[in-house]
């Protein structure tokens, strides 16, 4: 590599610091990425995507809102998140957040609900070894009148297909992660759609503020955009629904899918931390440490995606190009 490794992995491991379902998911993609994220603690370059801001945004929104029952204060909390924790922001995303906010319904969300809530949990692996394992909850409620225990989650997206969602909730890593380790079988699950991220939309014209363009796309007219204005069409842009997860669906899926990818990243660890490990040296490359391609050809995919890391994984970049990561769990740590 073109740059000294660090002296120190970055992860002290699947015990001390522990794993998410965030880094499984980044380990499964590619083990050398995931070197680079985990143990050299380094990320991309390029700035965070627009629709992870807003959906960190609207997530705080939603914290306040499920957690207070005032909408009034709930969206004076998400602006001033938004204000200062993303100034870079797009200039539409204090109007479009706002207004989506005011037509988020509550009704599913009645009763005392915790939110955001940061664990870890101790848990021992068929192996013997001993594993932390973390994340934050969206929204718990443990005495609802009808489910007793269930979990609140949000997904806010530039497209959403809530049927497609509906078959798939039950192969969804953090919902069986969440789950079973909090003895859930009930999940209320919203798909929030994000303005500015529809790929076919009413064009902003040049003289338009924010308030204007999101005042149209709200409200109209908007010619002829089947989902479009939103106001007259909000089952299209937020949905809610109520799954219902086995716990028996749960230990089959822990065994086939959870236990399997957290023992393999187990051995991994134990091989890139190994004294003298090498990541330029073909001799440690095996089933545990490899790359795998920027691209993979599947017909049903754009041609304009790009993995992380990409420009450094064809050469355009190299690892002083790269930025320092201060903590692989800031999501976590921020009250």
């Amino acid at each position: 590599m073109n740059k000294e490794t660090r002296s120190s992995p970055l992860w002290k491991g699947p015990l001390i610091d522990g794993i998410t379902q965030s880094m499984i998911g980044k380990f499964v993609q590619c083990p050398y990425r995931f070197y680079l994220y985990a143990i050299l603690g380094l990320r991309d370059s390029k700035p965070l995507h627009e629709n992870l801001i807003w959906g960190d945004v609207f997530h705080k929104g939603l914290e306040l809102y499920i957690a207070t029952k005032s909408l009034p204060s709930a969206v004076d909390g998400m602006i001033d998140y938004l204000k200062t924790k993303y100034p870079q922001a797009p200039s539409t995303y204090e109007v479009s957040t706002r207004r989506m906010l005011y037509k988020f319904p509550l009704s599913t969300y009645q009763g005392e609900w915790k939110t955001e809530l940061p664990f870890k949990i101790p848990y021992t692996l068929p192996s013997g070894r001993q594993v932390t394992i973390r994340g934050k909850k969206d929204a718990l409620q443990t005495d609802h009148p009808d489910y007793n225990r269930i979990l609140g989650e949000h997904k806010c997206k530039g497209y959403v297909d809530p049927i497609k969602t509906s078959r798939e909730i039950k192969s969804d890593l953090q919902v069986n992660i969440y789950c079973y380790l909090h003895d859930v079988e009930w999940i209320n699950y919203d798909l929030i759609l994000i303005p500015e991220a529809v790929k076919y939309k009413p064009a902003r014209s040049y003289n338009m503020s924010p308030q204007e363009w999101m005042e149209g796309l709200f409200t109209g007219p908007c010619g002829s955009y089947n989902i479009f204005p939103i106001n007259q069409n909000i089952h299209q842009w937020i949905h809610n629904a109520t799954y219902f997860l086995p716990r028996e669906d749960q230990e089959r899926y822990w065994n086939f899918t959870v236990i399997p990818y957290i023992e393999r990243m187990c051995e991994w660890y134990d091989w890139v931390t190994q004294p003298g490990f090498d990541p330029d040296d073909t001799q440690f490359y095996n089933h545990l440490f490899y790359k795998v391609p920027v691209r993979q050809f599947d017909p049903s995919l754009t041609e304009k995606f790009e993995c992380d890391y990409y420009n450094y994984l064809i050469g355009d970049e190299d690892l002083s190009d790269l930025v320092s990561i201060p903590s692989l769990y800031q999501e976590l740590e921020e009250v």
